[in-house]
């Protein structure tokens, strides 16, 4: 394999087509899978002297990450706790 700037590139673009795709990994377990695969994509590109497709890789996982996790908690928020439920 020849770790060349298209092969970089490519990487970059199917790491980034996995995070987004929404009918790929969605239970909750998977969501720590995508996260692994791409910090390892991300180490992979950093050890190979590509940090432009490793610092964008980074970002979109970060931007991922914060979307995923506020959806998350803006579905939880909505839910009555137990404690709510006894007091009505």
């Amino acid at each position: 394999m020849v770790l060349d700037k298209a092969w970089a590139n490519e990487l970059l673009s199917y790491s980034t087509r996995q995070l987004y795709d929404k009918s790929t990994w969605n239970l909750p377990h998977n969501i720590q899978n995508k996260i692994i695969v791409t910090q390892c994509n991300i180490d992979l590109l950093e050890s190979a002297g590509f940090w432009w497709q490793a610092q964008r890789l980074a970002n979109h996982l970060h931007r991922w990450i914060r979307d995923v996790y506020k959806g998350v908690y803006d579905a939880e928020a909505s839910i009555p706790s137990r404690e709510e439920e006894l007091h009505c």
